[in-house]
């Protein structure tokens, strides 16, 4: 495919119910506990929540969701097709995502990661983020805890 190092160049754009069969299939093979249709349709719906999809040759390789919050933006989902994994597609959506703070005047960025996702942690950790604390029972659909995590931009 693409050497990791090359930047893939991709066409973002708001994500639509017509995308739902390609971003269920990234979902499912992403997570132990994926969202399901009826997830993203409130999303996608929700006034306060961004969704995105990032294309490369008409194909979905990628998509995140994200909502504004008074002082933050809480990523709330984000995945990537697993052929372009490990080739930056990701840390070009959270620079995406950070790159937000200014724009709409906020503070921080915030992810909630599966405790036992140890390669989201890793991974959140090298684009910046840092642990803030430990959410005891936050799944609904499984036992189990999770991770707060926290960007903020660099003071210049």
């Amino acid at each position: 495919m693409t050497n990791p190092q090359e930047k893939i160049f991709f066409h973002a754009r708001y994500m639509n119910r017509a995308d739902l069969k390609q971003i269920l299939a990234i979902e499912e093979d992403s997570f132990d506990y994926p969202w399901d249709q009826d997830d993203f349709l409130v999303a996608i719906q929700d006034s306060n929540i961004s969704c995105h999809v990032l294309e490369l040759n008409e194909k979905i390789i990628a998509y995140y969701t994200y909502s504004l919050q008074k002082t933050k933006i809480e990523i709330t989902n984000i995945a990537v097709d697993r052929p372009y994994r490990r080739k930056g597609v990701a840390r070009q959506i959270v620079e995406n995502i950070t790159d937000r703070l200014d724009l709409f005047d906020l503070k921080y960025v915030s992810i909630t990661v599966a405790e036992h996702n140890l390669q989201a942690q890793l991974f959140f950790k090298k684009c910046g983020f840092k642990y803030i604390k430990t959410l005891k029972d936050y799944y609904e659909d499984y036992v189990g805890d999770a991770y707060l995590m926290s960007y903020r931009k660099p003071k210049e």
